[in-house]
């Protein structure tokens, strides 16, 4: 009878903390675009490719930028252009959303500006309460 299991395998790169390993340059095994990391067991560290970043973070140049308006389920500038930039994405919107975009901050601030003198007058009971 043959038995199958599933293994997980928990190992670190060193039994130091992300402090000790990088303050030795010439041991530290984290590549370019790529940090330290903790291991779910506390003990030792791994190594991570950065947000916007995939690969093998133990190579010197193995964690290389993703192109987020390529990534599936992902629809940066959908409604507007965008473009790649390392480690992120940057959209700019056509000129209708950014215009609708700043007639709501100008409401919200108008909102707020409003409840803040009411708030203010009812606290002091000076002057009359705005509506």
């Amino acid at each position: 009878m043959h038995m199958q299991r599933d293994v997980v395998i928990e190992w670190v790169v060193k039994n130091e903390t992300c402090e000790q390993t990088k303050a030795n340059t010439s041991a530290y095994a984290c590549g370019t675009n790529a940090d330290c990391t903790y291991p779910e067991s506390g003990q030792g560290y791994r190594c991570s490719c950065n947000d916007g970043f995939e690969g093998n973070p133990y190579l010197q140049e193995g964690c290389q930028d993703i192109d987020e308006r390529k990534v599936e389920g992902k629809n940066p500038g959908q409604e507007g252009t965008s473009e790649n930039m390392i480690g992120n994405y940057k959209c700019r919107c056509p000129l209708g959303n950014f215009a609708s975009f700043l007639v709501l901050l100008v409401a919200i601030g108008i909102e707020k500006t409003t409840t803040f003198e009411v708030a203010f007058n009812q606290k002091t009971n000076e002057g009359l309460i705005l509506t």
